[in-house]
């Protein structure tokens, strides 16, 4: 069986990632325990959800278009719980803890 490995999931907009080592910035960062396989599926989920969001041409080319917006925000919202779902998946149970407590806190 596959080792497991630590890292660290950053979900904040400007600095969306995953590293090996803890930063020692004021992000919050949520512990993973995955093996290779697992870390590139989560890698390549933030990757995907890193391009969306910051997709700028998108806003340039068609700035009215509230539709498309809407559209495009719903599928960012849709793609940020599949990238939480990931992370509470593979989480340390801290990690889940933690996103217990701001699921609970939403739901007031």
């Amino acid at each position: 069986m596959e080792e497991r490995q630590k890292y660290y999931v950053t979900l904040n907009p400007i600095e969306l990632g995953i590293e090996h080592v803890r930063d020692d910035s004021q992000l919050i960062q949520y512990e993973i325990e995955v093996t290779k396989q697992e870390l590139e599926v989560v890698s390549n989920f933030i990757r995907k959800y890193s391009d969306e969001l910051y997709d700028v041409s998108d806003i340039l080319l068609r700035p009215f278009h509230f539709q498309d917006v809407e559209e495009d925000n719903y599928e960012s919202l849709t793609n940020l719980e599949q990238l939480y779902q990931l992370v509470y998946k593979y989480g340390s149970e801290k990690t889940k803890r933690d996103l217990e407590s701001i699921q609970r806190e939403n739901n007031h």
